[in-house]
């Protein structure tokens, strides 16, 4: 467990999880008595790592791996989600909350008119993504007690795709906002 001069607990006192997506770790979690914290991966790493989500998210796009496909969007939007409420000063424990909270966080500060979420984040866009998040979570539960339905899967993810970019372009714009105007 200990890498690069990580702590060793007792695995009795510590659990960690990774969120991997076709063998990239995204981020990692360390539960530790009832406690979450972030190992948060570098700039570079994360940069590094979209790279490598955005190239596997394109070859499953093009040959029809369409369940690959959702779940690197899902884990995208998930991200985009948490970076806009953490560079829009909202809050820093960012990953301990859901994606449905993310949202709803999101749209929240849309209304109260955040200085920068509220310019920066189309309330419409987080609607797209909870209907989206709905339907591709619907899909997949239901994908072991029915037929398979490709062309259904292959709506979620292209729609999915087309989220995702929005999503990552608003977080873009938070976060260049929130260097402009220093917010956090």
């Amino acid at each position: 467990m200990a890498t690069d001069g990580a702590v060793r607990f007792s695995v009795a006192r510590l659990r960690l999880c990774h969120f991997f997506v076709g063998g990239d770790c995204l981020y990692s979690t360390i539960h530790y008595r009832k406690h979450w914290s972030v190992f948060m991966i570098t700039n570079e790493e994360k940069r590094e790592t979209y790279i490598g989500l955005k190239t596997r998210l394109k070859k499953a796009l093009v040959s029809g791996f369409w369940l690959e496909a959702c779940m690197i969007e899902y884990a995208i939007i998930e991200d985009r989600t948490a970076s806009i409420l953490l560079h829009g000063g909202i809050t820093d424990k960012v990953w301990e909350k859901k994606l449905s909270n993310k949202l709803n966080s999101i749209e929240h500060q849309i209304g109260k008119k955040h200085p920068i979420i509220s310019k920066k984040v189309s309330v419409e866009t987080i609607r797209e993504i909870r209907e989206w998040k709905d339907q591709r979570n619907e899909a997949v539960h239901r994908a072991c007690i029915t037929v398979y339905d490709e062309n259904a899967f292959r709506s979620i993810a292209e729609n999915g795709k087309m989220l995702m970019d929005k999503i990552s372009n608003d977080a873009q714009k938070v976060m260049r906002a929130e260097k402009k105007n220093g917010i956090v």
